[in-house]
């Protein structure tokens, strides 16, 4: 396993046995995103990888009801080891790897209500193991 691997396995074994240690555990034990939308609540997970495939699976806290909930709406694809950041109230998920441990050249883009869609494609720029940083102009 690379050495970035380890670092992302690292920090989200640290997420969930933080949330785990609160008495909030999970429904999935998934490698993904953790994220908050700026005028929401809740808080997201997002994909990443189940010990045998990268998911699209989105998961939801709710701090009022102290509980983890599977949100009905996944992303287009199922990915690991993306970046991930929130602007305004959205969320983008961009770059990863797939199910076939291929790099992925997509963006999307989730809105509370509105569910998720793809945004972007670029078939000359995949990335993965990366950080996003929202920057306003």
């Amino acid at each position: 396993m690379h050495k970035t691997q380890y670092i992302v396995h690292y920090l989200s074994g640290l997420i969930e046995g933080l949330l785990s240690d609160l008495g909030y555990a999970m429904k999935s034990a998934c490698k993904h995103a953790l994220l908050k939308l700026l005028h929401s609540a809740y808080r997201y997970t997002l994909g990443g990888f189940d010990g045998e495939t990268m998911v699209s699976s989105v998961e939801v806290f709710d701090p009022r009801l102290e509980k983890w909930m599977v949100e009905k709406t996944t992303m287009n694809h199922a990915r690991g080891y993306f970046a991930a950041a929130v602007v305004k109230d959205s969320i983008y998920v961009i770059g990863g790897v797939n199910g076939c441990q291929t790099m992925v050249d997509t963006v999307e883009n989730y809105e509370e209500g509105k569910g998720w869609k793809e945004v972007y494609t670029s078939p000359n720029t995949k990335r993965c193991f990366m950080s996003a940083i929202p920057c306003s102009h």
